[in-house]
């Protein structure tokens, strides 16, 4: 909750000083520790203005419960320049909302069908994207 309520007050302009001390007893009041309720706000006046899906995604994630996202996917060109499905154009920048989940995941994974065509019966999962977990981190 930290988190929502440190990228509302971003959103309506408060200075992170404000956010910090409004914020600060309630997190303590919740039972965590000082460097947690500081990395809540802090990561939540960073999120301004953005979705906060993944921030609270990164919450869950800290604790050590793994998060799946799925994304839907924007048309690429395929080999012959037309605008199309195919697994083949496929890459991070086709996920929808393709910013946060190309620099905030850890892992990103594509299933598309093995025919360019999508009428296969086979289906190709490609491991696109795998970055080192480094716990304690937000952002």
């Amino acid at each position: 909750m930290l988190f929502s309520a440190a990228a509302n007050l971003a959103e309506l302009g408060c200075p992170p000083a404000l956010a910090h001390e409004l914020l600060t007893e309630a997190g303590r009041d919740a039972g965590l520790s000082p460097s947690e309720v500081r990395r809540q706000i802090d990561c939540g006046l960073r999120h301004r203005g953005r979705d906060w899906g993944l921030g609270v995604s990164e919450t869950f994630a800290d604790a050590g419960v793994a998060v799946i996202v799925l994304s839907a996917v924007g048309r690429s060109k395929d080999d012959q320049g037309r605008s199309s499905y195919a697994g083949q154009g496929m890459n991070l920048a086709s996920f929808r909302e393709s910013s946060e989940l190309e620099f905030g995941c850890d892992d990103a994974l594509i299933l598309h069908p093995e025919a360019d065509n999508a009428e296969g019966d086979t289906l190709r999962l490609r491991h696109l994207k795998s970055r080192p977990v480094k716990r304690g981190t937000c952002c």
